[in-house]
C-alpha cells in the first residue's frame, strides 16, 4: 500500500474524486464507500479522512464537478434565436448530458446531507449559476416580474425536467406515458413557455 508521502495534499485530493467518481459509474451510488474508494487509489481509510471530512464532504466535491461539467455544455442563450428555441437547446444539452452521465447525475440527488446540515455556499453557488441559465432564456418574458418569482420558475422547469429524467432512467417513465424521456421534455417545456407568454386572465364574470 502506498504510504501517505507518495502524493501531495491536492493530488491525494484528485485521486480521491476520480476514484469516487468511476466508482459510482461502475457500480452506482448505493454502492460506494470510503473504504472501496481508499482500496482503488491504494491507501488507507484513513488518508481521506485527512483529506476530506467525511463521506458527505467528499460526495459534494464529486457532485460539484458534475454540476460544473453539465454547466460547460449548455449553450448560451443567442439573441437571434426566440425563447422557446433558446430553452429546447439548453433542454437538448441538458438531456445529452444526463444520458451520457446517468450515474453520476443520479448521485446528485441520491446523496442527501443530514437534516441539520444545509448545503455549503460554494455548492449553492454552482447550483445558481445553473439556474441563470435559465433565467437568461426566459428574461425575455421576465420584463415586469419579481426576480424572487423569476427565480421560482426557472427553478419549477429545472425540477420538472429532472422529475422526468428521473422516471426515464429509473425505467419507470412507461407507467404515465409511452412517449420518450426527449418528446415529453419538449412538450413540458413548449406548454410552460406558452403559460409565461398567456398568463391566465382573470374572468371578468368573477
Amino acid at each position: 500500500m502506498a504510504r501517505r508521502v507518495d502524493h501531495s495534499h491536492e493530488e491525494l485530493f484528485k485521486m480521491t474524486i476520480d476514484a469516487a467518481k468511476s466508482l459510482v459509474v461502475e457500480q452506482g451510488y448505493r454502492a460506494i464507500s470510503i473504504r472501496k474508494i481508499a482500496d482503488v487509489i491504494g491507501y488507507a481509510p484513513g488518508t481521506i479522512y485527512n483529506v476530506f471530512k467525511n463521506f458527505d464532504d467528499l460526495m459534494l466535491r464529486v457532485n460539484g464537478q458534475t454540476l460544473d461539467a453539465l454547466h460547460g455544455e449548455l449553450p448560451k442563450r443567442s439573441a437571434t434565436r426566440t425563447v422557446e428555441e433558446n430553452i429546447d437547446a439548453l433542454v437538448e444539452s441538458y438531456l445529452g448530458f444526463v444520458s451520457n452521465n446517468s450515474t453520476l447525475w443520479q448521485a446528485l440527488f441520491e446523496h442527501s446531507l443530514p437534516r441539520e446540515q444545509e448545503l455549503p455556499g460554494w455548492y449553492q453557488d454552482k447550483i445558481e449559476r445553473l439556474l441563470l441559465c435559465i433565467d437568461e432564456c426566459l428574461e425575455p418574458l421576465f420584463s415586469e416580474t419579481p426576480k424572487r418569482e423569476q427565480r421560482l420558475v426557472s427553478a419549477t422547469l429545472w425540477a420538472s425536467l429532472h422529475g422526468i429524467s428521473s422516471l426515464a432512467y429509473a425505467g419507470k417513465l412507461g407507467i404515465v406515458s409511452r412517449v420518450s424521456m426527449e418528446e415529453m421534455s419538449r412538450l413540458l417545456v413548449k406548454n410552460f413557455i406558452r403559460g409565461l407568454e398567456h398568463p391566465h386572465q382573470p374572468n371578468r364574470h368573477s
